[in-house]
């Protein structure tokens, strides 16, 4: 009788296996097989939650509405994932560079690494008209210009007459046949966020020139619209 408690209290000084803390959302509700997956992966939920801070914090920066707008495409890769769990990790993890943009107070955890951004003819069919990303300035420069002694032509101010282009990471490019005062506030490094006004029709094949932006510089409020090629699809 005097061994009764002795079981009771092996079981209790026993170390018990650590529970995963689980994702940003409730994994009893979870219905769609990404959710599913994420449920099923303690890496995977903990990069959820990594992104649910940095969505968090995008959104008090941007604002919910410009927040959602940068996450639709990212959200609807994850779903084309479906159960596909190194898929998911890599949406995920792409999304990551761009909650540092959004927010440079959020910090990428440990154990996750970004995959290489796309380039820009791959990227810009990932978005619906609306839909936004953010990106920095890499190159300011007029639309045409005197090449210098080593054939190259500025890649920053002055400005002439003939215009302006602009071009920052990932590709994305804009070229203007008339001076824009706003875009000429900007200086290379500025954070900027691109959002997706119209998408070229009826072009030929393997020719879709002509994706018009809406380009927001974060430090100076200034915005402007652009295309992407100084001709149409089509065109010359």
């Amino acid at each position: 009788m005097r061994f009764k408690y002795v079981v009771p209290l092996l079981l209790a000084l026993w170390p018990l296996p650590a529970v995963a803390a689980g994702p940003s959302f409730d994994c009893a509700k979870a219905s769609a097989p990404d959710e599913k997956a994420i449920c099923a992966d303690a890496h995977l939920s903990d990069l959820d939650v990594a992104l649910a801070d940095g969505y968090k914090r995008m959104a008090a920066a941007v604002g919910k509405s410009v927040a959602n707008k940068i996450h639709a495409p990212f959200l609807r890769r994850r779903h084309a994932c479906k159960s596909d769990a190194a898929c998911i990790l890599d949406v995920g993890q792409s999304e990551l560079p761009i909650l540092s943009l959004a927010a440079p107070d959020f910090a990428a955890p440990a154990g996750f690494t970004a995959p290489k951004a796309p380039g820009y003819d791959d990227l810009k069919k990932q978005f619906k008209v609306g839909e936004c990303t953010l990106s920095v300035i890499t190159e300011l420069g007029p639309r045409l210009c005197e090449p210098d002694a080593s054939g190259n032509c500025p890649k920053n101010l002055p400005f002439d007459d003939s215009g302006n282009t602009i071009v920052a990471a990932n590709g994305f490019y804009g070229v203007s046949y008339d001076r824009l005062k706003a875009l000429e506030k900007s200086r290379l490094g500025d954070r900027l966020l691109l959002c997706l006004s119209s998408v070229p029709k009826d072009c030929p094949a393997d020719d879709d020139r002509g994706y018009f932006w809406t380009w927001k510089n974060l430090r100076t409020g200034g915005k402007w619209e652009l295309p992407d090629s100084e001709h149409m699809c089509g065109g010359a």
